[in-house]
């Protein structure tokens, strides 16, 4: 059975401060799967929604991303099976995606940028960590029946506790410390409800 806090530790993660451009959340992981593989994983509409969710539209520059028929995005950059970049969830956010060979298996590079102050890293960062587990555990054909109810989990919210200590410390050169520890408590709420925090309180 796969300890996922354990494996965050496989994950190198990285926060930016971009000056006016804002925040730059960025991770990077190797997987034990060909490039192709991987790049079909995060783009083929059938595979995404094995362990994500079925995101639809054209993979070309201009082309529109949906999940059902919500318009969550567009494609701004698509070199297959290399290169991703697209907006999610308005104009500037901004997801770029780069896989590249690594021994027998891929490196995936992930860069979220926002339009936000260093602190934000938190309520990004711990989210793509989950999605990065997600994919870890289709790409080893650990595959779950519901993604959905997987991310909402007891095990998955554990990880995404240990996720939010590791973008505390990660966002260490891009926001203060008052910031951080005013940012952990939402970020809890946000990804890990159900776990206890010191004391016995639910998080947050």
């Amino acid at each position: 059975m796969r300890d996922l806090v354990e494996e965050l530790g496989l994950v190198h993660r990285e926060v930016r401060q971009r000056g006016s451009d804002g925040v730059a959340v960025g991770l990077r992981r190797r997987y034990d799967a060909a490039v192709t593989d991987v790049w079909r994983a995060i783009t083929d509409p059938e595979r995404l929604g094995r362990w994500y969710v079925v995101v639809t539209g054209e993979l070309r520059p201009g082309g529109v991303l949906r999940v059902a028929v919500e318009e969550i995005g567009a494609v701004r950059e698509c070199e297959p099976p290399r290169a991703l970049d697209v907006t999610w969830g308005g104009p500037a956010s901004v997801v770029r995606v780069r896989l590249s060979a690594d021994g027998e298996g891929t490196s995936l590079e992930l860069e979220h940028t926002v339009f936000q102050t260093g602190d934000a890293a938190l309520l990004l960062g711990p989210g793509w960590d989950v999605q990065l587990l997600g994919l870890a555990g289709y790409l080893a054909g650990d595959e779950v029946a519901d993604p959905r109810a997987w991310e909402v989990s007891p095990a998955v919210q554990q990880a995404a506790a240990t996720a939010i200590e590791h973008w505390a410390l990660a966002a260490g050169d891009a926001a203060t410390s008052e910031e951080i520890a005013a940012m952990v408590p939402l970020a809890r709420r946000q990804f890990a409800p159900g776990v206890a925090v010191e004391g016995g309180r639910p998080g947050g």
